[in-house]
């Protein structure tokens, strides 16, 4: 039966699968095969998403691999991944039935040539070199006599307490204030530069101390996270660093305003030594009191010197002298003074009876009579003026009535002038037959039209209108 059965499906040809199922087939063999596996190579096409997830390939010279590194293996990089970086992936290969890749699902990246954490300290201070964090010229100068000292570390480690003795030697008038934080694991960082940020913001440190004791790199790595330089670089007091032994090397160092290689060195770089400033005090008060007794000494001498010159040069006669010579320039200087005040009090009387003489009052007076005078005789011209001038309007008037042609008009005579041009007509030839004439009488005047005209009359006045050329007027047509 067996063998009959095998020739059967021989005959009909290799089994049919469905694509789940033979996706599902391989991707549980390739599990299978490789649980665990670390794949070494460039990274390249490197793509992050919002998620979080890392998308990127694997490759050398012949092939290339398909990475991905979910979110919560991503947030365990301690480095910068970027295209061109040569790691070391370790993961399980597994496949996405989607598009029917198999992948690795890397859990841990590791780089090449240098450790994840000295290529993460490496790229975080270029980053930050880049924007001026480690630059010199903003460091602070420390305070030489800090009153109150801040320290920022562990409240239960070997560094409090090498502080604390060593601050209690050397200057033992500061006042300590602890700011406790853990120093090291996941967080500490955050911690660390919390606690900072509460000393600094009070305001009542000279000077804080941030550090701890030796330990590996994984140890020392909170020292070397942003959120803790990013804290130091932006405090306003004094910081100094006590990190370790003088071998380890962190990023807090580089920024802080000074470096300690220990925390006890640190405590001795902000703190005076107590006992060298007593011994200095007291070389400076002896080197004091022998310049003073020296100085003392030479004034002594110089005042000896000046008692001998003061006596060899009699100094009471010539005082004596000075006074005499100071008693007859006074008395001269009374008489100049005397002559002087006679002498003008007599130019003062003078000069006042000249004033008196040629006084204003009196001037005043002879020009008010002479404006009166003025006036006076001014008015009488003008009123002589005004009385002949209506003399001679009033002849002027009286003329003017004789020669007014109204007069001529009130003895019975008119003015005739053609009502078209308004000229005055003098003789027959002026108004011909047919011609519109308006006679101006004394009151009123006469529109009429010329019928004719009647032979000149002799005997008469010349210019008399009764004894002119006869004209016949008639009414308008």
């Amino acid at each position: 039966m067996q063998p009959e059965r095998q020739n059967q499906q021989a005959r009909r040809g290799p089994p049919v699968y469905s694509v789940h199922e033979l996706t599902g087939i391989i991707r549980a063999r390739l599990e299978k095969l490789f649980p665990r596996v670390g794949v070494s190579g460039e990274v390249s096409n490197l793509s992050r998403p919002r998620s979080g997830h890392l998308y990127f390939s694997i490759k050398d010279r012949q092939a290339c691999l398909r990475v991905v590194m979910f979110r919560s293996a991503a947030r365990q990089l301690r480095f910068r991944l970027h295209d061109g970086l040569k790691v070391c992936a370790f993961g399980s290969i597994g496949v996405y039935p989607q598009r029917g890749d198999y992948q690795l699902l890397a859990e841990r990246l590791e780089p090449e040539g240098l450790g994840a954490l000295q290529l993460a300290f490496e790229q975080l201070k270029a980053r930050l070199a880049s924007e001026g964090l480690f630059d010199a010229r903003r460091k602070q100068a420390l305070p030489r006599f800090p009153r109150c000292i801040g320290v920022v570390t562990s409240p239960t480690g070997a560094a409090l307490r090498d502080i604390c003795s060593t601050l209690r030697r050397r200057w033992p008038l500061a006042r300590l204030l602890l700011s406790p934080a853990r120093v090291q694991g996941d967080g500490a960082s955050h911690e660390l530069a919390q606690a900072l940020q509460m000393l600094d913001a009070s305001g009542l440190c000279d000077v804080i101390i941030v550090g701890r004791g030796g330990g590996s790199l994984e140890d020392l790595w909170a020292f070397n996270e942003e959120p803790l330089v990013r804290a130091i670089f932006a405090a306003c007091t004094p910081i100094v660093s006590a990190v370790g032994h003088e071998v380890d090397v962190t990023l807090s160092d580089g920024v802080a305003d000074r470096r300690a290689v220990t925390p006890t060195a640190g405590a001795e770089l902000v703190a005076p030594d107590v006992g060298t400033l007593r011994n200095e005090l007291a070389r400076r008060e002896q080197q004091l009191r022998t310049g003073f007794l020296k100085e003392l000494r030479r004034r002594r001498d110089r005042l000896g010197g000046l008692e001998k010159r003061l006596q060899g040069q009699q100094p009471e006669r010539r005082l004596r002298e000075r006074a005499q010579h100071l008693d007859q320039l006074a008395m001269r200087l009374e008489r100049a003074l005397g002559g002087a005040l006679q002498q003008r009090h007599e130019r003062l009387r003078m000069l006042a009876r000249a004033l008196w003489v040629s006084s204003p009052r009196a001037r005043l007076s002879e020009g008010l009579r002479q404006l009166q005078e003025s006036r006076r005789r001014l008015l009488t011209g003008m009123a002589g003026q005004l009385q002949r001038a209506h003399q001679r309007h009033r002849l002027a008037a009286v003329a003017l009535e004789a020669k007014s042609p109204l007069g001529v008009l009130a003895r019975g005579y008119s003015l005739a002038t053609l009502e078209s041009s308004g000229r005055i007509v003098t003789r027959p030839a002026d108004a011909p037959p047919g011609s519109r004439v308006q006679l101006r009488l004394q009151e009123g005047s006469l529109r009429c039209r010329v019928l004719g005209t009647g032979p000149k009359q002799s005997g008469g006045r010349s210019g008399d209108p009764a004894h002119s050329p006869q004209a016949t007027f008639g009414d308008w047509v």
